[in-house]
């Protein structure tokens, strides 16, 4: 491909691979200029000797030509890696075909060696810009270079009165070369790519090995966080008791609810990142039972109240009686929680939310309705990512990514999906599509467990 050193690299696979190759043809450019100015140098030399040391007018006439072709090899040869000699490097092996003819021409006029020994030695000289051609450039250029070359060749032999035989086979051999060099450009870009691969892979695997050391150290300290949440949520939970026994300022006690409230994020936080190590790991321990939707959406607004009522938003409740769902207990019911907090921490003050619940064909239909921003639809599927994009967009919808993939997770460990979804009348929503308790019992019978349609099949149900 043709390199332009203006553009930037693309941080791709592709773009490492486009850029070791460019790096070759650099390398073997480089050497065609060096020895194109030594070659140009030696023709001078020796046809300078052979005019004077023979008195031959006829080798004079070379001179003017290798002059003019050794300063434009000196000039390739000093201008090197810049672009517009990249540029027009393809030039040059064209230029050598005629250098090559012009100076075996006069050779052949001269007549010293004979003109069919020359049109014969002239096959192996118009091989070398062929193989630059085919190394360095793309095919096109490779078939200009190779025709010109065949040509020029004939025309030498027809000159030299060689027959059809000599000229077929010096045909075939350009041919040759031509697919030689060809075949030796794709080994050698076969041979970058497969370098690059094993360089890739062995930093894949060192950043492999690096994640799971910070995985778990992330692990060690969270967990080792549980033990003084605990301990302050409990102070505060005395303290609290304490102050509502005995005549206090209003403001104190509201204080001791913020940070009881605070305390209990930091102690769902905690939970939540364990949780989703072991929902990567695939060594969570699920217990499913038949639950009643109503019962698990009225559980986590009522959790959720103190939130909501911080930032005066209502938060309703539409869900129909007897829709029954094989979930766990612990995980489903914080998937909810998460969802109406998130929800919560969009909506601005005084919004509304709505927990709705209905069943619909052989699911369950569930959804977490807010009044927050709209998420464009191009954000819709990376609000679940883990890590999220760092443009100024993304840091406005920020918001969204805490715990939202914990939730995926919860949910297609469930066998069910959970997406954002346009819903009329409300402009964000929050909707797990999750199969009813018969049909999830259906599924244990008959594979004896729920496989969640994850991308980590290692989520056992």
């Amino acid at each position: 491909m043709p390199l332009d050193s203006t553009q930037p690299v693309p941080a791709s696979g592709i773009g490492i691979l486009s850029e070791a190759a460019d790096s070759q043809r650099r390398r073997i450019l480089s050497a065609a200029a060096s020895l194109r100015l030594v070659g140009s140098v030696l023709f001078l030399v020796v046809s300078v000797i052979l005019w004077k040391g023979s008195d031959d007018a006829e080798w004079g006439r070379q001179v003017p030509l290798l002059i003019a072709y050794g300063t434009l090899a000196l000039i390739s040869f000093a201008a090197q890696g810049r672009t517009v000699m990249l540029r027009l490097a393809w030039i040059q092996p064209v230029l050598d075909v005629g250098f090559v003819y012009a100076v075996l021409r006069t050779a052949l006029l001269v007549g010293t060696m004979g003109a069919q020994t020359i049109a014969g030695l002239s096959v192996g000289v118009f091989v070398l810009p062929i193989a630059v051609g085919g190394l360095a450039f793309r095919t096109r250029c490779l078939v200009l270079v190779t025709l010109l070359a065949t040509l020029c060749e004939l025309s030498l032999m027809q000159q030299a009165d060689l027959s059809a035989l000599p000229m077929l086979t010096a045909v075939a051999v350009l041919l040759l070369a031509a697919a030689s060099s060809k075949l030796a450009r794709e080994t050698a870009e076969a041979e970058v790519t497969r370098r690059m691969l094993a360089e890739t892979r062995d930093q894949c695997e060192k950043l492999g090995n690096l994640q799971q050391d910070k995985d778990s150290l992330v692990r060690v300290i969270v967990h080792d966080m549980r033990s003084p949440v605990g301990a302050t949520m409990l102070s505060l939970e005395y303290l609290d008791l304490e102050m509502r026994r005995h005549p206090v300022s209003k403001p104190w006690l509201e204080a001791v609810e913020e940070a009881l409230a605070g305390s209990g994020d930091v102690s769902e936080m905690i939970a939540q990142i364990l949780d989703t190590t072991r929902l990567e790991d695939g060594g969570i321990i699920m217990n499913r039972a038949s639950l009643e939707v109503q019962d698990l959406l009225e559980k986590a607004r009522d959790s959720t109240a103190t939130h909501a009522r911080s930032k005066s938003i209502r938060i309703e409740l539409d869900a129909e009686d007897c829709l029954p769902v094989a979930a766990d207990s612990r995980l489903f019911l914080r998937l909810l929680q998460s969802l109406i907090t998130a929800s919560i921490r969009r909506t601005p003050n005084g919004g509304r939310i709505l927990l709705e619940a209905t069943k619909r064909n052989a699911e369950v239909w569930i959804a977490v309705h807010c009044t927050a921003a709209k998420i464009p639809p191009e954000r819709r599927e990376t609000t679940f990512d883990k890590f999220q994009p760092g443009d100024q967009g993304a840091r406005r919808l920020s918001g969204w990514g805490q715990g939202l993939y914990f939730c995926r997770m919860v949910a297609q460990a469930h066998g069910a999906t959970l997406a954002v979804e346009a819903c009329e009348g409300w402009p964000s929503s929050f909707v797990i599509h999750m199969p009813t308790a018969q049909a999830q019992g259906q599924v244990s019978a008959d594979s004896g467990k729920a496989t969640p349609e994850s991308h980590n099949p290692a989520i056992a149900a």
